[in-house]
């Protein structure tokens, strides 16, 4: 395999320096796309882009609820992370796509794009056996 360096001795006049890979004596330039990060497709509220809070009639006392959430991203996410709290904002458990715990299961994200949404993904959870503190509005 070639060796690669980051540097090939010569100094850019006055132009703006870029980090460019040498290959065999060759300048190499490489463009990354970063895209943008993730995005919920139906924000409650614009300027905060991360939060979802569940009011659904169909929310009951004993039964499990699937929350699905849907959002953009350029790249693919690599991995999924997120948190539940209470309204009272003290309890928080987090959550990471895979896993199961007790009271809910993290599904692996799952990419649903189509000729409109190219970048579309959808995380599922089940939260399992909803309780009355987990409803309570306080």
């Amino acid at each position: 395999m070639p060796d690669v360096d980051l540097d090939d001795g010569k100094k850019d006049s006055g132009k703006q320096e870029k980090e460019k890979l040498v290959l065999n004596g060759k300048q190499v330039t490489i463009d990354i796309n970063l895209g943008y990060p993730p995005q919920l497709v139906d924000p409650e509220d614009e300027q905060d882009n991360t939060t979802v809070t569940i009011c659904d009639t169909r929310l009951c006392e004993g039964e499990d609820y699937d929350l699905v959430v849907q959002f953009d991203s350029n790249p693919e996410p690599s991995a999924s992370e997120g948190s539940i709290r209470n309204n009272d904002r003290r309890g928080k458990t987090t959550v990471r796509e895979g896993n199961r715990r007790r009271t809910y299961d993290a599904e692996n994200v799952e990419n649903i794009k189509d000729r409109r949404n190219p970048d579309r993904y959808e995380a599922r959870i089940k939260l399992e056996k909803i309780d009355k503190k987990d409803m309570s509005s306080n």
